[in-house]
């Protein structure tokens, strides 16, 4: 693949990775319409389909990272599209991206492995399974590994899916991306010193994400429900 087929491909995949923006952006503003209605049944029917999409776009948002214009090589792209699940994909990607780096510091290269693996860990991994079975059309019972019983464990965690939850998946995915982008584009450039700003970024959004939860998104629809209420009739 040249140089010009890669390019072709990144700007197809902007497209598409656009395009689920918009859908995003979308069945974000139904759910919140069914919170601030107290509908309970079309914000689950509604974050099933808010699950599926996020499916989708993380497909399209990888392969828009790895066919970055002057980041992978086309060797390296086919050395991670042969590995076969999501979180290997996401190592394999920040395994060649650090090898990359500049660098005989050998304790910077062991933390950008150590703290991007644990990232990728906790919150591509560990949710890989529900992810998979929403995927492949799981999206009310989750069945087992041979399809010949009802996994009960991520049945339970698909009962409790909700949009804050998928929002958090990608707002991750997107922070990994930010950190492999550096180490491919920006490291040259800007070195360790720019590395430990981005590191820092990257952790004052984690912390943000992390005190992401459904429950003040619920009263935060609720307040501005009430709000505009009493505006309406002052």
């Amino acid at each position: 693949m040249t140089d010009s087929e890669k390019l072709i491909i990144y700007k197809s995949c902007v497209k598409n990775v656009r395009s689920h923006e918009k859908a995003f952006k979308a069945i974000n503003m139904v759910i919140n319409n069914c919170m601030s209605k107290n509908d309970m049944e079309g914000e689950k029917i509604h974050t099933k389909i808010a699950a599926l999409l996020f499916c989708s776009w993380a497909e399209s948002f990888f392969k828009k990272l790895i066919h970055t214009p002057h980041g992978f090589t086309t060797s390296e792209i086919i050395r991670i599209n042969k590995v076969t699940n999501v979180y290997g994909k996401w190592i394999k990607c920040l395994e060649i991206a650090s090898a990359k780096i500049a660098t005989d510091d050998n304790a910077t290269k062991q933390h950008i492995k150590e703290y991007f693996e644990s990232l990728c860990k906790e919150y591509i991994e560990k949710p890989s399974h529900l992810r998979n079975r929403i995927a492949h059309g799981q999206i009310e019972i989750a069945l087992n590994s041979t399809n010949t019983a009802i996994n009960i464990d991520l049945t339970n965690k698909l009962e409790n899916l909700n949009i804050v939850t998928i929002l958090q998946w990608k707002s991750v995915f997107e922070l990994v991306s930010q950190g492999i982008l550096y180490l491919i584009e920006s490291w040259s450039k800007r070195g360790p010193e720019g590395y430990t700003q981005k590191v820092e970024e990257i952790n004052t959004r984690m912390a943000s994400v992390e005190s992401w939860t459904i429950e003040k998104k619920r009263e935060n629809i609720q307040r501005k429900k009430r709000f505009q209420a009493t505006e309406r009739y002052s």
